[in-house]
């Protein structure tokens, strides 16, 4: 019992001369050993000596001349710190033992009771005990340490009782005070963004009768109000019986891996659109010819001094010339979807409308190789975020005109299908008739920085891109490929009953309603523009920044409608709609904000969430005063 031929050094506290002298001879005797003994007889001499060190066990009576009771253990082992102490006393009352080892004791012997060999493997035992205890709380300590270092919090669920249990890195990661726990499937649902939290409530109650693990991503609201990604992952333990009875699991706070993994996607989007920039270029260089050759001649014409006789022909010149407006107009649309600033948004997307943005972008890199053949069936919406979605069919068809040799486009093909699939599922496959894969490509395509390609003409991370985000969406993506045959990619997503946002309804306009209107923009041509379209209804005001149209509000000018710029140098619009807030809350229902389409995720944000209208640059003549009128009259409804 005592390997070590070092002699256990004891502090024995204990005030009866005879009672110390029995111990002495009894563990003189004892088998095991040896054991080196110190004598005090009171509680204060013990402290004294136990500050001194060098003392591996404490054997104590409760009733000393200075202390007694329970008094006398908590004295002590405040003073014994990490030494064991055994109890030796005169009482055999139960209930004193279970106070004594509950208040730290490591045993609990009776005088005349126990022999020299049990006061022996007591004390032994003890300093056994307590090295297991030392050596297992610093494994504690270690582990939690390991926690807080890799950001994961461990809990358990005993399904039995609905209780729970959790480490104190699963409280800070939930920003949690510790001990503060939602009981069942709540642990962790109670903590999730409402968007979320049904997910996760219906992941966790699924894994009471399944024996598969459970792991999921989600997102987690702490009462700060800041949101942090995380990722679960959690497993049934069964009972005695092969029942389950608890769930244990891990939550790992993956919020910085999820920004780095945003900003890879959103520079793989960027890529995949920068390969297609002489593409774009010409698609914009084309109709931008004619548009301003038209212009030119119109403005030439009108600048004769009989220009009426070719008034007919500078109409259809200026029609031609607003159609080639049009085009380029659409082409920004759609590199407005690509470019946007990445976000986490989710919503009902007509597969249609993505495949059609898309098309156009690729265009010109498709029909330079190979002939495009599109036939996209009704389908219904999927639940996607529309960026990352473009995202992925730009890459398959930029993949798929790059797998096919230049030279003849008539003979080549690739084709664009989409259908509603089995199971509630939409399919869309994108096949090329180019050179096709070996099994070797076919088994690491989606691998990580894989490419087939020269070096810098590609990363390797588009493929494995368009997998995560297929994957993220419930989705699936798939190949068929064999050398000389092209490849077909069928990517398959979920439906979804949501709905797209309905447009707002249609007003239409009668004459009387008129206002005063404050247009804020820092181009001066479209302030122009502005006043030309709304002037001729209604009285318009125009400045060039944010301040200036904030001065004349708190100069008391009265406006019933602010058309304004979102992006501007100086004061945003953002910035303008916080001090409008502040200084004339009653026109802030009234700010309409213009936007160029170049904002960021945290400018698409405040809109999502304060503004009720805005109108996207350039304008639609029609749609802007149908708009303007629209507020003027609920404004005059509502006695605004």
């Amino acid at each position: 019992m005592n390997p070590s031929a070092q002699p256990v050094r004891v502090l024995l506290v204990e005030d009866n001369p005879g009672d110390a002298d029995l111990v002495r001879l009894l563990l003189r005797d004892a088998p095991f050993g040896p054991f080196e003994i110190e004598h005090v007889d009171r509680v204060h001499k013990a402290i004294k000596r136990l500050a001194l060190g060098n003392i591996d066990v404490v054997l104590e009576d409760l009733s000393l001349p200075d202390s007694s009771g329970m008094e006398t253990l908590r004295q002590v082992s405040e003073a014994a710190g990490d030494i064991p102490i055994v109890v030796m006393t005169g009482s055999s009352d139960v209930g004193t033992a279970v106070d004594a080892l509950a208040r730290g004791a490591q045993d609990f012997l009776i005088k005349g009771e126990t022999d020299g060999a049990s006061i022996a493997r007591a004390l032994l035992y003890a300093m056994e005990r307590r090295r297991f205890q030392d050596r297992l709380a610093h494994h504690e300590t270690l582990l939690a340490e390991a926690q807080h270092i890799a950001q994961v919090g461990s809990w358990e669920w005993r399904l039995d009782s609905n209780e729970c249990s959790a480490s104190e890195e699963f409280f800070a990661i939930c920003g949690l005070p510790p001990g503060k726990l939602g009981s069942g499937a709540d642990l962790l649902a109670a903590s999730a963004v409402t968007s979320d939290a049904a997910r996760v409530r219906a992941a966790l109650e699924s894994a009471q009768v399944g024996t598969q693990p459970v792991e999921l991503e989600f997102r987690l609201a702490r009462p700060d109000g800041s949101v942090r990604s995380v990722h679960c992952r959690a497993r049934v333990l069964a009972g005695s019986e092969q029942q389950p009875a608890r769930i244990v699991g891990t939550l790992q706070d993956i919020t910085e891996r999820k920004l780095l993994e945003e900003q890879v996607v959103f520079s793989g989007r960027m890529a995949a659109v920068g390969t297609l920039a002489s593409g774009v270029a010409h698609e914009i260089n084309n109709p931008l010819a004619y548009v301003l050759a038209n212009l030119d001649l119109a403005i030439e014409e009108l600048g004769l001094p009989e220009p009426g006789t070719r008034l007919p022909e500078i109409r259809e010149w200026l029609q031609e010339a607003r159609q080639g407006g049009e085009r380029v107009r659409n082409i920004v649309r759609d590199l407005r979807v690509f470019s946007r600033a990445d976000d986490e948004r989710r919503e009902a997307v007509p597969l249609a409308r993505v495949l059609e943005s898309t098309l156009n972008i690729a265009h010109n890199e498709i029909r330079q190789v190979a002939t495009l053949h599109v036939d996209i069936a009704p389908t219904p919406a999927v639940l996607a975020n529309e960026a990352r979605l473009g995202q992925v069919f730009l890459n398959l068809l930029v993949n798929a005109a790059q797998a096919i040799a230049p030279g003849s486009p008539e003979t080549n093909e690739i084709r664009v299908v989409a259908r509603p699939g089995p199971s509630g599922f939409v399919t869309v496959q994108v096949h090329d008739s180019g050179a096709g894969m070996t099994a070797a490509v076919r088994e690491r395509v989606f691998d990580p920085f894989f490419t087939t390609k020269a070096p810098n003409a590609g990363t390797g991370l588009g493929l494995a891109i368009c997998q995560r985000i297929i994957t993220d969406m419930q989705g699936s993506i798939e190949l068929q490929s064999e050398p000389g045959q092209g490849t077909t990619f069928t990517v398959r997503l979920p439906e979804t009953t949501r709905t797209e946002a309905e447009p707002p309804p249609v007003v239409k306009r009668s004459a009387g309603v008129k206002g005063r209107l404050l247009v804020i923009d820092d181009e001066e041509l479209v302030l122009a523009s502005v006043r030309r379209i709304l002037g001729t209804e209604h009285q318009v005001t125009t400045e060039r920044s944010a301040e200036a149209g904030l001065a004349r509000i708190e100069a008391g000018e009265r406006f019933d409608l602010v058309l304004c710029d979102l992006i501007m140098p100086g004061m945003s619009g953002m910035q303008f709609h916080q001090a409008v807030t502040t200084r004339a809350p009653e026109l802030v229902p009234h700010i309409i904000f213009m936007t160029g389409g170049a904002f960021t995720a945290e400018a698409r944000s405040f809109l999502a969430a304060n503004v009720e209208a805005s109108v996207e640059k350039p304008f639609d003549i029609e749609a802007l005063r149908t708009l303007v009128h629209a507020d003027l009259a609920k404004r005059l409804t509502n006695g605004g």
